[in-house]
């Protein structure tokens, strides 16, 4: 960049005392040549960026064939164009004095009348001198006009690179909004498609299971209502408590969808959980052992991983009747300020194994979801089959601070 500045300052100074030497030259053919000369020279220098010994010489020899030509004494400016680099500090203002030191020097040494001129008396040296001051002065005009003009292209060029930089920055900034507002769309999505899921699961895992058993139970009503009005009694009321159940889910799942706590309290859960096994063992006369020792109950469970585990639960449950012919089962519940761990085994008979384990769980719904769930909120789900089936759920827990 400084190169071409430089280079501008140089041509357009080359023009106007060729312009000016013009007038007083009496070879203008000369002229032209000389100033074409030199303005290669020029051309190169900055090209290249030259400032050997050998390029200030032969500057200096094509300056002085300059004046020579010009035959002017404006043409002693051409020295102005005389630097010696920027790294001599020094030496920086030496193209200011160069030109009149260059016009006095050739007055006083050159000149074959200069002997005589002092002898004669005549005003030589006053001249020469007035013109040495007037180089020094157009001197000061050409540094002060080339200041101004640096300056203002400075000015000019950090304008337009404050323009540019803002001008990006703005785009840069549309670009973050885009993606912030794209990324929000996407997370709410997520969010709600998230919510469906858990709605999803928790109308398999508990609302699809009370309903079951409900009807389960007023079939079995309405057989027994003949001969045993008593007993029929009994199983509607079983069908009413699991129907009611189903409802409690249907509004937990709403409550969850009208922004409630997303945390309840473990003994809530607990609670939950020993209804779920008591309404069990009277729909199918099952046993179910539920072990709850040293749980802390002032801990909080994420609410969708609790109706998760009741859900998960009732899957197993049913499961094991269903698939296993099961009638005992135990219910295992761990938690510490870092997890929480359920495990539910039966003593039913399956064909469950190691090297049936992926197609058993992909083909079966229930079995499906409770690992795809697990694994999504970096807990586990492992299924074993030794003296009946068990599956063991680990899920991260969350305590509540302050």
């Amino acid at each position: 960049m400084r190169e071409i500045e430089q280079f501008a300052q140089s041509s357009i100074l080359l023009i106007i005392l060729t312009a000016a030497a013009s007038l007083t030259a009496q070879n203008f053919s000369l002229l032209l040549l000389a100033g074409g000369i030199f303005m290669l020279f020029i051309t190169h220098r900055s090209l290249s960026g030259e400032l050997s010994g050998r390029a200030l010489f032969l500057q200096l020899l094509l300056s002085m064939v300059f004046v020579l030509v010009s035959k002017n004494t404006a043409g002693y400016l051409i020295f102005f164009e005389f630097r010696l680099g920027e790294g001599e500090r020094k030496l920086r203002f030496l193209h200011l004095v160069l030109p009149s030191t260059v016009y006095l020097t050739t007055i006083f040494m050159l000149s074959p009348f200069f002997r005589l001129w002092i002898e004669m008396g005549e005003p030589i040296l006053p001249r020469a001198l007035f013109n040495a001051l007037l180089l020094f002065a157009a001197a000061l005009v050409l540094a002060l006009g080339e200041y101004l003009a640096v300056r203002y292209l400075c000015a000019k060029i950090e304008t337009a690179r404050v323009i540019s930089i803002t001008a990006l920055a703005e785009l840069y900034e549309k670009k973050l909004n885009r993606e912030l507002v794209m990324k929000n769309y996407l997370a709410d999505k997520t969010a709600r498609l998230r919510e469906r899921e858990n709605i999803s699961r928790n109308i398999h895992n508990s609302v699809g299971h009370s309903v079951t058993a409900a009807i389960v139970a007023l079939d079995a009503a309405e057989l027994l209502l003949p001969t045993d009005p008593d007993k029929a009694g009994e199983k509607i009321r079983a069908a009413n408590r699991r129907i009611r159940m189903g409802l409690d889910c249907i509004r937990q799942a709403v409550r969850i969808l009208d922004g409630e706590s997303s945390f309840l309290l473990l003994g809530d859960f607990i609670d939950s959980l020993r209804e779920l096994a008591e309404n069990f063992m009277i729909d199918t006369a099952g046993k179910i052992l539920l072990d709850t020792a040293d749980i802390q109950p002032d801990l909080l469970l994420p609410r969708e991983y609790g109706e998760f585990l009741n859900g998960a639960v009732s899957e197993l449950l049913t499961n094991g009747v269903r698939h296993g012919n099961a009638n005992y089962f135990t219910i295992h519940l761990m938690a510490d300020s870092a997890h929480i761990r359920v495990r539910v085994k039966d003593n039913g008979i399956s064909d469950f194994s190691p090297q049936n384990s992926c197609i058993r769980i992909e083909n079966g719904y229930g079995l499906k979801k409770i690992r795809s769930f697990t694994e999504k909120c970096g807990g586990s789900a492992v299924f074993e089959n030794i003296h009946g089936f068990s599956c063991i759920i680990t899920l991260p827990l969350y305590k509540e601070e302050g």
